[in-house]
């Protein structure tokens, strides 16, 4: 008698996140990087965190410029997340080379607020007088600012609970965002002439709008993932987020 084969996705705390779901994002030629918050994807001191290795062998990192987010278990349910400190603040630098943010690009991040009442709080920016930035501004709006100026925006609901967010620019004048795989917002964005580092926790590298709170994963691709013919990877990372951390 052969064994059973259930169609369903089975997790396991020990292993790493959502690993059968994770191969097959990774396997997608135009996933450029993913930094995860688990300690196999890690350099830590303790429990502060180093660096950040990509998962998509780029060869880059993501390496603490100040402060140091700490590595927090059982942050996601059963899995770990790195808890952003906005007195600190706690800023990382893509090293390797830079991101220039020009053509078609997607940002997927996962991540929690814990600041409920101050204003901009970014998840990742570049040091180019603000033209690029994903984060929440305001108290009640998450914005992709991609272009001077081009803002896309979409409503929070600014509770403390975990999220997912998908951004995504067409190179050629379009953005969307979408809030836990929901319905994306479209908008419109230009290239931003990127000229300085890509950062983590932070709107520049000079720790402007720093994060306050946790941050689980960082994605991005160098394609739009709302474009229709990226329909299948967009479908497979939101469940991907459903099943491994049931957002979305």
């Amino acid at each position: 008698m052969s064994g059973l084969q259930l169609d369903t996705t089975f997790t396991d705390a020990t292993l790493p996140i959502g690993e059968s779901l994770a191969a097959g994002i990774l396997a997608n030629g135009n996933l450029d990087h993913w930094f995860q918050a688990d300690a196999g994807h890690l350099a830590l001191t303790a429990d502060v965190i180093d660096t950040w290795v990509d998962r998509a062998a780029s060869g880059k990192s993501l390496t603490t410029t100040t402060g140091g987010a700490t590595l927090q278990d059982t942050a996601l349910g059963a899995y770990q997340a790195a808890l952003f400190d906005d007195a600190n603040p706690d800023v990382y630098t893509l090293s390797g080379g830079t991101i220039p943010w020009t053509g078609a690009f997607t940002i997927a991040a996962v991540a929690r607020l814990d600041d409920l009442a101050s204003g901009d709080r970014e998840i990742i920016g570049a040091s180019s007088s603000y033209s690029f930035f994903l984060g929440r501004t305001g108290t009640t709006t998450l914005r992709l600012r991609c272009g001077a100026g081009q803002n896309n925006d979409i409503a929070f609901a600014n509770d403390g609970n975990w999220f997912s967010l998908l951004a995504s620019y067409d190179g050629s004048g379009t953005t969307h965002i979408a809030l836990n795989g929901g319905t994306p917002k479209a908008g419109v964005g230009a290239d931003p002439a990127v000229v300085g580092a890509t950062v983590l926790g932070a709107a520049t590298l000079g720790g402007n709008f720093p994060w306050s709170g946790n941050i689980s994963d960082l994605m991005i691709w160098s394609t739009d993932l709302f474009a229709g013919g990226n329909a299948a990877e967009l479908a497979r990372v939101n469940e991907y987020f459903a099943s491994a951390y049931g957002i979305g």
